[in-house]
């Protein structure tokens, strides 16, 4: 894959020029702001150890995490004309099978309970020829105040044969400020199986937040979410899944 994205803006924000390379093994990126020299970032496809796809109204970006703790994410780009080539090129990048059937999450606990957009968005978190094991997903309906309502972002935990995806969408049904453009956000992040993975949890009144790191000491990336304090069971049970 060789993905070019010209220089643009959206909604206030300036994007410089991107190109983002996909080999066999290893990916690169370049970006070149108006003056001065272009950076380079690059990487072992297994030394990648968190990728996020996401998109937001009319734009969307990739983030990948490699090398040190003390290295800035490779964040890239890109307004949703490309989406789906960016999508194709992160398959290969998470050693998917291109030619394989997507998991299927629907016959997993809850998953028939689900909102229309956390069905689509879980769905598409799959990679071909991976299986899914389990499924913790929350709505706003699972909290009753009106902050940790704002707090909370729809979304869930999936567990795979290969990774650990943290994905949220949000419904427009249940925004609590109708004009706030953060509803038409939906993404996932991928964390890596073959890496260690640690847990944490923190109260905070209805809700807990939940940061998961992949690798470890100086190799290391950690995400953080909000979840409704209900699921702490399912959430036990979750990650006692993973070993």
């Amino acid at each position: 894959h060789i993905l070019f994205t010209p220089e643009f803006g959206t909604f206030g924000e300036y994007c410089p020029a991107t190109v983002f390379v996909v080999t066999d093994d290893e990916w690169l990126a370049m970006s070149a702001e108006k003056s001065g020299a272009p950076s380079v970032r690059y990487a072992d496809f297994k030394q990648t150890r968190l990728i996020e796809y996401a998109l937001a109204l009319l734009s969307g970006h990739v983030v990948l995490e490699s090398g040190e703790t003390s290295e800035s994410s490779c964040v890239l780009r890109f307004n949703l004309t490309s989406s789906d080539l960016f999508r194709d090129a992160l398959v290969d990048v998470l050693a998917a099978d291109p030619g394989a059937v997507p998991g299927d999450p629907s016959g997993l606990p809850g998953f028939a309970a689900l909102s229309m957009g956390l069905q689509s968005s879980l769905a598409e978190a799959m990679m071909p020829g991976d299986r899914c094991i389990d499924l913790v997903a929350w709505s706003r309906t699972d909290v009753s105040g009106a902050q940790d309502r704002i707090d909370l972002q729809p979304g869930g935990l999936l567990l795979t044969e290969q990774y650990v995806c943290l994905f949220a969408v949000e419904d427009p049904a249940t925004v609590v400020v109708p004009s706030d453009l953060a509803h038409y956000n939906r993404g996932v992040v991928y964390l890596r199986r073959d890496l260690p993975i640690a847990a944490g949890k923190e109260a905070h009144g209805e809700l807990d937040k939940l940061t998961l790191t992949v690798g470890e000491g100086v190799h290391a990336s950690s995400v953080s979410v909000f979840l409704p304090h209900a699921k702490k069971d399912e959430i036990t049970r979750f990650l006692a899944l993973l070993g």
